[in-house]
């Protein structure tokens, strides 16, 4: 039921229908779990890799090393000047380079994105939305922000006033990856 309903949060309530998709299952139990989950969803197709057990492990030797940084704003984008915006973000990369380094990540070796969580006024929830500055239009998230919610909800209000409810850095070290043997494909 776990299983479930996490696999609903993150492709339903995104938009997406978990029938148009297969599972794919790992882990070391996996498998006896993965045709009663893909049933109760509905989906037709599950792939279970060879050394399934292991992918985790895996996926943790192929991984970049990711953190993720946030800081609460709370208020309106007429309540706030671009300047102070970048301000804000320029803290927190500042904070986030610093810590990556201490893990051992060169300058070179590590990237950013900054989003911001953009929510219409009174609004419970907010969408994350990716944060470029742009000359001569410091607030170009807008009509980003404005276009995401209206997919994922069927309508927007441009002429709402729109609050920023946390501004995120994620900063990635890239790793060195370990080779894996290709293997010739076999026929069916």
């Amino acid at each position: 039921a776990n299983m479930e309903k996490a696999i609903r949060v993150i492709s339903i309530e995104r938009g997406f229908d978990p029938r148009n998709f297969a599972l794919f299952s790992f882990g070391g139990a996996g498998g006896m779990h993965a045709t009663d989950l893909a049933s109760h969803l509905r989906m037709r197709t599950v792939i279970v890799p060879k050394n399934a057990g292991v992918l985790s492990a895996l996926g943790l030797l192929l991984a970049d090393s990711i953190k993720d940084y946030s800081r609460s704003i709370l208020k309106t984008v007429d309540k706030i000047k671009p300047r102070e915006l970048e301000v804000l973000f320029t803290e927190l990369i500042r904070e986030s380079l610093k810590e990556m380094k201490e893990d051992g990540f060169k300058e070179n070796e590590i990237s950013i994105e900054r989003c911001l969580d953009l929510r219409y006024l009174g609004q419970s929830y907010e969408i994350t939305i990716p944060f470029e500055r742009k000359k001569g239009s410091p607030f170009s998230f807008l009509p980003l922000f404005h276009a995401e919610h209206r997919r994922l909800y069927s309508y927007h209000h441009p002429q709402r006033p729109v609050e920023i409810v946390n501004i995120r850095v994620k900063v990635a070290g890239k790793t060195k990856k370990i080779k894996l043997k290709k293997l010739r494909e076999r026929g069916k």
